[in-house]
């Protein structure tokens, strides 16, 4: 465990299902900081982050939660006064992590992966959404089904698009950081686009 106001990084060794203080962050009640998390390790997982506030800060007796899914996942926090930070994971991984005493504002480009899936139809697993990236676009030159499952691979969503673009709400829907994301093609060498932004 670290205790300090200066700039940290380190990485953390989750074993599954335990609990492990990742930070304990001291700094002054009004002073922001900046922590930025990476999911490390390849595989079926989510880590779970949960923020407890040392007083002054958001002036919260409660705790802030938030999740990434496995590499290349993550996400940056902000917040301000002392902290502790703990972490669980569904299954053995790595976290690492850095904090700064000031706060950095982000804007990330699209990123967008083509997959040209030459079986027969076969469901190829995408992964879980990048580093702050949650709204998600698939096109693709014919129809395909779309799953999002958990890191026990159960199906929290399973549906199957009839025409070659999937979307909710305008032009993307929300992939949660915590599901997995899985597309089946429908014919032998088809192109498909993943596009995930912020």
């Amino acid at each position: 465990m670290i205790k300090n106001k200066e700039v940290q990084a380190r990485k953390v060794f989750l074993g599954a299902g335990q609990t492990v203080t990742v930070t304990e962050y001291h700094t002054e009640p009004n002073k922001s900081w900046t922590a930025v998390f990476f999911a490390n390790s390849d595989g079926q997982n989510s880590i779970e982050l949960t923020q407890k506030q040392l007083g002054g800060g958001y002036g919260t007796s409660g705790d802030i939660k938030y999740t990434l899914g496995n590499a290349p996942s993550g996400n940056t926090l902000t917040g301000s006064g002392a902290c502790i930070i703990e972490a669980v994971a569904v299954n053995d991984c790595e976290l690492s992590y850095y904090f700064v005493d000031e706060v950095y504002s982000r804007q990330l480009p699209p990123l967008g992966q083509t997959l040209t899936v030459n079986t027969d139809p076969a469901f190829v697993v995408v992964g879980y959404p990048p580093f702050g990236r949650y709204y998600c676009t698939i096109m693709g030159t014919s129809a395909f089904d779309i799953r999002l499952a958990t890191a026990n691979n159960d199906l929290v969503l399973n549906r199957a698009v009839a025409a070659s673009f999937f979307f909710v709400n305008r032009s993307y829907f929300m992939h949660a950081p915590d599901l997995q994301l899985q597309i089946r093609n429908s014919i032998p060498n088809q192109i498909l686009h993943v596009l995930h932004t912020q």
